[in-house]
């Protein structure tokens, strides 16, 4: 494959299942061969699930879509003996091609959706349509689909206005298959395990719990699928399109699925169940008549458990209860809800004495993340020396070679990088050597023309200053044939503001970045993508500026807890753990953890006197002393009550939290 090529098939998100991942797809998607007579693949690619399908039942009626016209044709070539398959080149959410389609409805849609991120949306690239003209198409399409109710029209429109503009194409491409399952029918896709996590994702929740009944979740436990191309951990979902549900809380109080979790250590040359059941033609079904009759006991690597419905549910409506989409589709339900809840994988594991958790925001604690200077290699300078009012400072190689001076009050102490920081839990704002330039106080006598100097608080920048941003304007840091500066960027231009009433200290420059809040100096951090175990750091007093590398946390008045006790409590071992199982994880088992993970967090209600012995172990952390093992007794006691509890529980929390590291750092 030439770089072209490679460069299309990293746009189109090409990552295709491969034959072994289509069959056990397929597997578990086929309830009998007579029930499957309409099988659709929407985004087909090179045709691997349409060809599993077509394994199980040569006689369904097939179908296939996908925007790239090279992979219809090796799809047409490999399956030319077939005169039951129909396949269409264009955009799955075209009017033009659902039109064509012979049904509206099939019994399978089995699919893997492009792996293409919003960025690659939010502009015309390729043949992709934008994800406003995605969006646009979708409800479009919503009319045609005329077995559908009215009410899951409703439902679709609602969902396919909210859905979030940071959504990739998975979202939409769920909503799509969805509408082309019948009654009866079923949805068989695959999906980054980090993907179901996101908040974006949540009306896709909605839709499976609301139309489907799930059947199976198929977890690929070393991320090995997509090891060669995208290094992402996979689910496979299976599920049923049933009639509306129409009391979620009263139809899901007793069901479960079945949650699968297949280790490499199964898979052969042909089967990714291949040694669980060497020398058959067809494992995957075998696996699939032994789980359905209850008669699978698992074997090492290979688990097969049921999940409570309830507790999807629950954390589905604590991260979706308060939006608008919401609010609206089941405003005849009066649903109360807590803050936040167990990751139900934990619940599973360790079963908790107490129910009674809070949020951290419900503790006095806001979060975010740290500062976007949308142009790092200028606003950041490393401090060579200092004096009482100039620093020489060193800025970006790759812009300038040799040192300038810089009044101080134009500099901000920073740490910018996970290399900065120290091994301890508290950083020392005298041994950071990264500053930014905070330049709001100055304006270069260039910028004054046509302008009054008189009255502004701001001081005219020394010639040496000037020179240096005038020079950074000029440095082209795109290529010869697509130039690109500094001033332009889309994360620098909106720096430059009009003067307001003829008051200079109104203008806004390129070189002046946003007001400093408390999102920028936090009072503790966490990295956001981790590759070992999370570590949350107290940030110095005076605080250094935090840069967006780094979920920030910061007091709020009528805060209940304080800097030492809360460094404590985020570094004790329920709250890693649940770390572990909120966060994304991404390419290559690194662990990120946004702010909007960071909210979901389960904490223990804590007594006044709890909080103060907090307090006092995260002093003597932060002096260097290894109080972790007392962290982790007073966080156990307050979830398992007993003493007897405690032990068990805060041991079952260590080992799970070991277990979990184990799993997704294994590839480094």
């Amino acid at each position: 494959m030439n770089v072209e090529e490679q460069h299309r098939k990293k746009i189109l998100g090409q990552f295709f299942s491969g034959k072994k991942l289509g069959n056990l797809l397929a597997a578990f998607a086929f309830e009998k061969d007579k029930d499957v007579r309409s099988i659709i693949d929407p985004m087909c690619g090179v045709g691997d699930l349409l060809k599993a399908a077509c394994k199980l039942n040569p006689s369904a009626d097939l179908v296939g879509i996908d925007i790239d016209p090279k992979v219809i044709t090796l799809i047409e070539e490999d399956l030319k003996e077939n005169n039951k398959i129909k396949l269409f080149k264009g955009s799955a959410f075209s009017k033009e091609i659902i039109n064509q389609l012979p049904n509206h409805q099939y019994d399978l849609v089995i699919t893997n959706p492009p792996y293409v991120r919003y960025q690659s949306l939010s502009k015309r690239v390729e043949d992709l349509p934008t994800s406003e003209e995605i969006r646009n198409s979708l409800l479009e399409l919503i009319p045609l689909f005329n077995h559908l109710e009215d009410k899951d029209k409703e439902i679709f429109k609602l969902v396919t206005r909210a859905y979030s503009g940071l959504a990739d194409l998975a979202v939409p491409s769920w909503i799509l298959s969805s509408m082309l399952t019948k009654i009866g029918g079923k949805i068989a896709i695959i999906v980054p395990e980090s993907w179901l996590n996101r908040d974006y994702a949540y009306p896709i929740h909605y839709i499976l719990l609301k139309l489907f009944n799930i059947e199976y979740v198929i977890e690929d436990v070393d991320r090995v699928w997509f090891k060669e191309d995208a290094q992402v951990k996979t689910n496979l979902i299976i599920a049923k399109r049933i009639p509306r549900i129409m009391d979620l809380w009263s139809y899901y109080d007793q069901k479960s699925y079945c949650h699968i979790s297949i280790s490499n250590e199964h898979s052969d040359k042909n089967s990714i169940v291949g040694k669980i059941f060497p020398n058959l033609n067809n494992p995957e079904l075998k696996l699939v008549h032994e789980i359905k009759k209850a008669a699978f006991q698992g074997t090492k690597g290979l688990s097969v458990k049921r999940m409570r419905f309830r507790d999807d549910l629950e954390n589905f409506c604590i991260n979706s209860s308060k939006k608008k989409w919401f609010k609206s589709l089941e405003q005849e339900h009066d649903i109360s809800i807590k803050s936040v809840a167990i990751p139900k994988s934990i619940k599973d594991e360790i079963l908790t004495a107490s129910e009674d958790f809070c949020s951290l925001e419900e503790l006095g604690v806001r979060i975010g993340q740290g500062l976007r200077t949308g142009a790092n290699k200028f606003f950041y300078v490393d401090c060579i020396s200092q004096s009482d009012e100039i620093s020489e400072v060193l800025p970006d190689s790759s812009l300038f070679s040799s040192s300038i001076s810089i009044p101080n009050d134009a500099l901000r102490v920073a740490i910018r990088k996970q290399s900065e920081l120290p091994e301890g839990y508290c950083i020392d704002i005298e041994q950071l050597s990264g500053r930014v330039l905070i330049l709001d106080r100055y304006i270069r006598n260039s910028d004054l023309i046509g302008r009054e100097y008189q009255n502004s608080s701001r001081k005219l920048m020394s010639d040496n200053l000037a020179d240096h941003i005038t020079n950074a304007e000029t440095i082209n840091i795109g290529s010869r044939e697509k130039p690109k500066y500094l001033p332009q960027l889309s994360a620098v231009s909106p720096n430059i503001k009009a003067m307001k009433n003829g008051d200079l200290d109104t203008a806004g420059f390129w070189y002046m970045l946003p007001k400093l809040t408390k999102r920028h100096l936090p009072d503790i951090f966490v990295a956001r993508v981790n590759g070992k175990k999370p570590k949350f750091y107290m940030n110095s007093n005076p605080k250094a500026v935090v840069d967006a590398n780094f979920s920030t946390i910061w007091f709020e008045h009528n805060k209940k807890l304080n800097n030492f006790s809360l460094i404590a409590l985020l570094n004790s071992d329920w709250v890693l753990l649940c770390c572990e199982f909120i966060g994304s994880i991404m390419g290559a088992g690194a662990l990120k953890l946004e702010a909007t993970h960071l909210r979901k967090i389960p904490i223990p209600k804590l007594s006044i006197f709890d909080l103060e012995k907090l307090s006092e172990l995260g002093k003597r952390i932060i002096k260097g002393y290894n109080e972790l093992e007392e962290i982790n007794n007073l966080i156990a006691k307050n979830i398992f009550k007993t003493e007897k509890g405690c032990s068990i529980g805060k041991t079952k929390i260590r080992h799970l939290l070991k277990s979990k590291l184990m799993y997704r750092t294994r590839g480094e």
